[in-house]
């Protein structure tokens, strides 16, 4: 990806034998468009695209017909695609780091997360997705 501070892109052409998926994403001061397409899998388990994923206090707000409109800071709109099911979630969680890198303590962390996910189906193929 490339970034002068302000605007930035970045893709990525992903494939790990069962799930494949091209994406791009272009950010626009505060704004960010994701596009993929080629999205495939062979797996039984369903295929999904993160749009958001952040901490949050607030509570989801705005959705229309389907459509996310707004929470808080945060807007998303579907340009198109074939997605079986758009989740939006704002709810407490709870984890720990070393479920990423063993390099991070094992301690349990909660936190309020605020996550929009497109769920692609079971074994989608070449499903595109536009995100704004």
């Amino acid at each position: 990806g490339v970034s002068d501070g302000e605007l930035g892109f970045c893709s990525m052409d992903f494939d790990n034998g069962e799930v494949a998926a091209k994406k791009s994403y272009f950010f626009f001061g505060p704004e960010m468009i994701a596009v993929g397409s080629g999205i495939r899998s062979d797996s039984d388990a369903p295929v999904v695209t993160t749009a958001a994923q952040y901490r949050s206090d607030e509570t989801v707000q705005n959705l229309e017909n389907g459509q996310l409109t707004g929470s808080g800071d945060f807007a998303v709109r579907l340009l198109g695609g074939n997605c079986a099911e758009i989740t939006v979630d704002s709810s407490e969680k709870e984890g720990n780091w070393k479920r990423v890198t063993d390099a991070l303590p094992g301690k349990p962390v909660k936190a309020r997360l605020f996550t929009c996910t497109l769920n692609h189906g079971v074994k989608p193929k070449t499903a595109p997705t536009r995100i704004r």
